[in-house]
């Protein structure tokens, strides 16, 4: 857990589980970035590279867990307190949270961003550029990181976004 003066916490990379009612089996989300107050869920965060292995319906059902979440009274993770020792923690999660995807790269996309901004706010760092990009020699590296530089507005439009939902 990553703890900020403001009171929040982040927790990167736990699955976290919860039965939405007794006759509904456990869903299991793994969120990126989950983001707590006051042991309370109030935000979640998908970080994806690029959306080019991504399942074409993976927003809707993403999104149909994340709907499911708020409608939950506890939501559980377990965090490790030493080897073999895992402690079960609960938090209570908020009416509406707020979510949002971060996309590394525009880049190896098929036209799916447009489908993730219709389903949640959406941030896409890279717009023009890979992280991966193989064709860029090694005396190219400087132009390389230079043309991802240019384009900040990803980059200020997520900052903006964790002013507005995270004072």
């Amino acid at each position: 857990m990553l703890p900020n003066s403001k009171g929040y916490q982040l927790l990167v990379d736990y699955p976290i589980s919860a039965k939405p009612d007794k006759k509904s089996r456990t869903i299991t989300i793994y969120p990126d970035i989950l983001v707590l107050k006051d042991k309370l869920i109030v935000g979640i965060v998908d970080v994806k590279i690029d959306l080019g292995y991504a399942r074409v319906d993976f927003m809707e059902r993403y999104t149909e867990k994340i709907e499911l979440l708020q409608n939950v009274n506890s939501v559980s993770f377990y965090m490790n307190v030493g080897k073999p020792n895992k402690s079960k923690v609960e938090f209570n999660t908020r009416d509406q949270l707020d979510y949002a995807a971060v996309i590394i790269s525009g880049e190896n996309s098929h036209g799916r961003i447009d489908k993730v901004k219709s389903h949640t706010d959406c941030f896409v760092l890279m717009a023009g550029a890979h992280p991966n990009n193989s064709n860029v020699s090694s005396n190219e590296v400087d132009k390389f990181i230079e043309k991802i530089a240019e384009d900040e507005t990803g980059w200020k439009n997520l900052n903006d976004y964790i002013e507005a939902h995270y004072r």
